[in-house]
């Protein structure tokens, strides 16, 4: 007789799939008792049909709005609520899947040191106020498994020794070899912590207040499931997994991407796959660019990437006036997300990281990027590597950097930027800040005291009001330009996340994309004239497909290539071939 029941309702080959991955990571343990713990944590139970499969997760129309819970405030309702208000009224039309970063407690780092993650952050509302917003979008929520603030009952449990949390938390030991530890911080790694059992030494891979978990402990593992589980109860459907990359540690090793952080991915793929079929898997890994496809597995692991080398590499090419690298680039990556999409952006709450286009930029490139920055009143960080700091991440406002470096053009270089990362395979990403033209919030980071508040910042209702009114009185309206385009952009599907993708040289100064629908009736050709100059496009290198009369979805009107074409500084185009179906 079987000494481990198979759980009612849930096939013993998936059983055993999660036990072979378990077996790996913790060999001491019955892997089929923890698998069957692991499903049953994350919600699996005998009602759920674990025959259901969602094939259509995304399409063309799937763009994601970045929020924080607060960055709408108005003093009387609380902020959840006054975001749903606002996005409802401005931005109903815009986005499919909207990201609110962490709204749990939270003790530092804008919500991502958190204090209990079964609770909603009073400050910013409750749980029936993330179901209501999951009910309008596709929602997208933070899964912070690296680490848990001081504050935390877990952290309080390890200082007093009591169970659970005294299990939880990561300790160095004696000996532990650290030297080899790839870590996006200059500070220390370790805290000194006094307990009622003696001082101990603890890992904060970010920050002291931020104290990492020891996942080589399987109960810290089922409390993750757990937490995932409470996101579903409440209506996510995109789960974010927050610096993941750094989850497992091993002495003597870099503590980064270890085959054991692969396996709990996969383990959490699976597991949420049939938990929740419509779920989408976000792997958060700002690193150097093959290091981050790794992420993808073999259709295993995440479902989504950051697309990480791509902002960089957007805001060098702007500001160096050059496409050589971003063309180097787009040619090498259409052909790579072949299990996976890419989440495309240009901003994000956090800063720009630089780590990603290790090997795709020369120093030289990389030090214009941070003069640029420091120029348009930014700022910049490093981390530190066994052989000494590093760049890591900018910290500015790109409408302060990009307006600055074009000058003139500066709102024209601002636009044709954003504009870029709707065009790429993938699903594109906008930040409020940023889609909002906000400047660099310097009163705000100096009163926070670090770089990243730059890029932070919540405006009350009378606040959102006076930034709309100064756009409309603006000829170049950013804000309503910015929507225009994503939902020109949300009905072609030409731009499906997986539509095919060809990189087109067009030149030195011209960057072009060819996309093409998967059933072959629409193709676009996107130009983007990257200089603050005009441009006469050389005719010569456009595809033959595209020569005679075209239609520029941007203006609607008839291109025709046979004559040329002239592109404004910062000019773009859409040119699209349909053929009857």
């Amino acid at each position: 007789m079987d000494s481990h029941p198979q759980q009612v309702g849930v096939p013993q080959l998936f059983l055993e799939l999660i036990a072979d991955h378990l077996e790996y990571l913790y060999p001491k343990v019955d892997s089929e008792v923890l698998a069957q713990q692991c499903i049953e944590a994350i919600g699996i139970d005998k009602n759920t049909d674990l025959t259901k499969l969602d094939l259509k997760r995304w399409t063309e129309a799937d763009v994601i709005l970045l929020a924080y819970g607060n960055s709408f405030l108005d003093g009387n309702q609380a902020p959840l609520k006054v975001l749903g208000e606002i996005l409802d009224v401005y931005f109903s039309d815009f986005c499919s899947i909207l990201h609110v970063l962490p709204f749990f407690p939270s003790s530092s780092d804008d919500g991502f040191s958190v204090i209990d993650h079964k609770e909603v952050d009073p400050l910013l509302g409750e749980w029936s106020d993330i179901e209501s917003l999951s009910l309008r979008f596709k929602l997208m929520a933070d899964v912070v498994l690296n680490h848990v603030s001081s504050e935390s009952e877990w952290f309080t449990q390890f200082q007093l020794d009591q169970e659970p949390g005294n299990r939880y938390i990561k300790i160095i030991k004696p000996g532990d070899d650290l030297t080899k530890v790839v870590r996006p911080r200059s500070q220390s790694l370790e805290r000194q912590v006094d307990t009622t059992t003696g001082v101990k030494s603890v890992w904060c891979t970010f920050s002291e207040d931020q104290v990492d978990l020891d996942f080589s402990n399987p109960d810290v593992f089922l409390e993750i499931l757990k937490i995932v589980n409470r996101l579903v109860e409440a209506g996510v459907q995109w789960f974010r997994l927050d610096a993941v990359a750094f989850i497992w540690k091993i002495s003597g090793s870099d503590c980064v991407h270890l085959p054991e952080t692969h396996e709990c991915v996969k383990i959490l793929k699976a597991l949420l796959c049939k938990r929740q079929p419509e779920a989408v898997l976000v792997t958060e890994t700002n690193v150097p660019h093959n290091q981050n496809m790794s992420y993808f597995g073999e259709g295993d692991e995440a479902d989504v990437i950051y697309n990480f080398s791509l902002p960089p590499l957007i805001l060098h090419t702007f500001i160096g006036q050059s496409v050589a690298a971003l063309n180097a680039w787009t040619a090498k990556i259409s052909y790579e997300a072949k299990s996976g999409v890419f989440l495309n952006f240009i901003a994000s709450h956090d800063g720009i990281g630089l780590r990603p286009i290790e090997g795709l930029l020369s120093h030289h490139e990389v030090e214009n990027l941070i003069d640029a920055t420091i120029n348009a009143g930014g700022k910049y960080e490093s981390y530190n590597t066994p052989s000494g700091p590093k760049p890591y991440e900018l910290n500015v406002s790109l409408y302060d950097l990009l307006t600055s470096e074009g000058r003139e053009y500066g709102k024209a270089c601002y636009l044709a930027a954003h504009t870029l990362i709707l065009v790429f395979a993938g699903v594109p990403l906008l930040y409020i800040n940023s889609l909002m033209c906000l400047p660099n919030n310097h009163d705000g980071m100096e009163k926070r005291g670090f770089n990243r508040a730059i890029n932070r910042r919540s405006l009350n209702r009378k606040e959102l009001l006076h930034v709309l009114d100064e756009q409309n009185m603006d000829p170049i309206n950013l804000f309503e330009e910015l929507k225009r385009r994503v939902q020109i952009r949300r009905a072609q599907r030409a731009f499906h996340p997986q539509a095919g993708q060809i990189h087109v040289h067009l030149g030195d100064e011209v960057f072009g994309l060819l996309r093409t629908s998967d059933d072959g009736f629409q193709k676009i050709l996107c130009i983007t004239n990257i200089c603050s100059r005009l441009v006469n496009l050389d005719v010569e290198k456009v595809p033959v497909s595209f020569r005679g009369t075209l239609i520029d979805l941007l203006t609607n009107v008839q291109i025709d290539l046979d004559n040329g074409l002239r592109l404004d500084p910062y000019g773009t185009y859409w040119l699209s071939i349909s053929t009857a179906e």
